[in-house]
């Protein structure tokens, strides 16, 4: 989402402290802290072929729970069908999983990851043709949800509840109707009554605030010619993941021809600080690179990843950052994963250990990566799945 949050007790205490989004579902919300234990991961996406690997099946579940020491499979609270896109976490520690499709659920965890329940009936109700793509909650009640609609035209929607997820309201406000956006939410510091929302349309990506009522919609930035697949919520700063191109419009990494001159796609980092200045930031990676995941563990040091997609083959590309993402350097990655792939999700646990998740990008098939040093080297796990799809990870705190 890349979809990537880190959590800790001492998150309550420091502004150092942050969260972060991945995948082309995005969400962004700093919260206390996880219920499950140190350096454990919950990874989640979707597998295909299980049971009749030579036929055509719908997407299932996969949800994943590890560490270094291993990881298990775990039940998606009863659902066998739609694909896991992002994670949450509200302020008591209650995990939330979603997808994007039109089967995908809407899953809650109120514990440690290792069971799940189906929470989609309430969202259905007011929202039948809605698939929620960012979850942000401001108290163990209080929270948002965003959604998009199915068909061209229907999105982005939000709802708030008051009674953690149990009902939905609409919020009715202005915004983007563009179906294949990408959108991160998040409660400003010291405003409870207005949520951010960050809408990525093939071209331009924009940041705005919306009242509790919807009757106050601002827009307080925007960037254009940039997709972003990701966006980081670090402190009080937006930080958006994608890439910058002359034919974003036609959502794919191309060349054109433009006035006798090759135009190409380049890899993109933007920060947006508090003053909504946007800058974009120095990256060491092949000019035709996706950026499609991010992750911070405080405010100096960042991981992020993606793929290369120049003369027709994908290398999967991971990145870090010690100075606060003024400079981004590339890691380097096992043999066996490097080519025919993307990062699809990172996260770090502390600012030398981290996981990364490797899809394969013409077959299914996932593999977990780790490093222990920052993100300088990776090296590939036993974690993953042979028919499944990643595509976001939540670390708890130290």
């Amino acid at each position: 989402m890349r979809i990537l949050h880190r959590f800790g007790r001492a998150a309550r205490k420091s502004v150092g402290r942050c969260c972060g989004c991945t995948v082309a579902v995005a969400f962004a919300l700093c919260t206390p802290h996880a219920v499950f234990g140190a350096g454990q991961i919950v990874a989640v996406g979707s597998t295909y072929g299980e049971t009749q690997p030579d036929a055509a099946e719908e997407d299932r579940p996969l949800i994943l729970i590890g560490s270094e020491d291993g990881w298990q499979r775990v039940d998606a609270g009863g659902v066998v069908a739609g694909s896991l896109m992002g994670l949450s976490a509200d302020p008591s520690g209650r995990i939330w999983a979603f997808g994007a499709s039109a089967s995908s659920p809407l899953l809650l965890s109120s514990h440690d990851g290792t069971s799940w329940t189906d929470t989609s009936a309430p969202l259905a109700r007011v929202a039948p043709d809605q698939v929620p793509v960012a979850i942000a909650f401001q108290t163990d009640l209080v929270g948002w949800i965003a959604t998009r609609g199915l068909l061209a035209g229907g999105g982005p929607q939000l709802f708030r509840t008051e009674d953690a997820g149990r009902t939905w309201v609409p919020v009715e406000h202005t915004g983007s109707k563009h179906v294949f956006g990408t959108y991160a939410l998040r409660i400003p510091q010291g405003d409870r009554d207005v949520v951010e929302l960050v809408v990525s349309n093939p071209d331009s990506v924009s940041v705005r605030t919306v009242s509790k009522d919807g009757v106050r919609v601002e827009t307080i930035a925007s960037a254009h010619e940039m997709r972003a697949w990701a966006f980081v919520s670090v402190a009080d700063t937006w930080w958006m993941f994608g890439r910058k191109d002359g034919c974003a419009a036609r959502n794919e990494s191309c060349v054109e021809e433009v006035g006798g001159a090759v135009q190409v796609d380049f890899p993109a980092i933007r920060r947006v600080d508090a003053k909504r200045a946007a800058l974009d930031r120095l990256i060491d990676a092949p000019t035709w690179t996706d950026i499609r995941a991010g992750h911070f563990f405080d405010t100096q040091i960042g991981i992020a990843g993606g793929q290369s997609v120049g003369s027709n083959r994908r290398r999967a590309v991971l990145l870090r950052t010690t100075d606060g993402g003024a400079s981004w350097e590339r890691g380097v990655l096992p043999d066996t994963v490097a080519a025919g792939g993307g990062i699809a999700a990172v996260v770090l646990t502390n600012a030398q250990e981290g996981w990364a998740a490797f899809n394969y990008g013409s077959r299914p098939g996932t593999v977990l990566l780790r490093t222990t040093d920052g993100g300088q080297h990776w090296t590939e796990t036993s974690g993953g799945f042979a028919l499944g799809r990643l595509r976001a990870l939540l670390a708890s705190g130290d």
